[in-house]
């Protein structure tokens, strides 16, 4: 059983750029998990599994007061209050730690200004039809994530990962799984809080 957190207790503890991956049950995440199924596929990969997670965005602070998760979605970068998307969301989220110290302000920097990129139907018919994979792709959540990253200092070159590829980062550490609602609590093991490894014990 996966390590399940209440996210009220928990919230102050999540960091600027850490990572929250969707594993969504409605027919939309599960289509989007397929299609990365046969994107491993067509690349040539086989024997992978269905991929566990179908989106993925990351964690801002502003003004050290309210949690928010920027995401990709169909029609551009948006910002919501992480609590209301994990409360709604269809499915499990999970909480994956940043272990390297990246520049964070860049982070949340790039990220605001993302919030302004919107998209259209051309865009999104690209996306699926010429299987444009790229920063600007609006179904491309990793992407943005990557982004991210790269904008923090941390680069693995022109790889393309997806959700379930982000998540193997040697970066990220998960810590588990992030439920809001009481009815939810009550049926999993709500775990208390561990401390976070250093980056000397992460990476030897």
């Amino acid at each position: 059983m996966d390590v399940c957190f209440n996210y009220d207790t928990v919230f102050p503890e999540i960091r600027t750029g850490d990572l929250l991956a969707y594993s969504g049950r409605g027919p939309l995440h599960l289509g989007v998990r397929l299609w990365e199924w046969l994107e491993y596929r067509q690349a040539g990969v086989r024997g992978r599994p269905l991929p566990k997670f179908s989106h993925v965005g990351m964690a801002l602070w502003v003004n050290n007061s309210h949690l928010f998760i920027v995401e990709q979605e169909v029609f551009g970068c948006r910002m919501i209050p992480l609590r209301k998307s994990i409360k709604k969301f269809n499915g499990d989220v999970y909480w994956y730690s940043l272990r390297q110290d990246l520049l964070v302000h860049q982070m949340a920097g790039y990220a605001l200004d993302a919030v302004f990129d919107r998209y259209g139907y051309r865009d999104l018919l690209r996306t699926f039809l010429f299987n444009d994979r790229n920063l600007n792709s609006p179904a491309y959540c990793s992407g943005l994530y990557r982004a991210l990253l790269k904008a923090g200092g941390y680069d693995w070159g022109d790889w393309d990962p997806m959700p379930d590829e982000l998540v193997e980062l040697p970066c990220l550490a998960c810590r588990g799984q992030l439920v809001v609602n009481n009815e939810t609590i009550d049926q999993v093991a709500v775990a208390p809080l561990q401390p976070l490894m250093r980056r000397s014990e992460a990476f030897g």
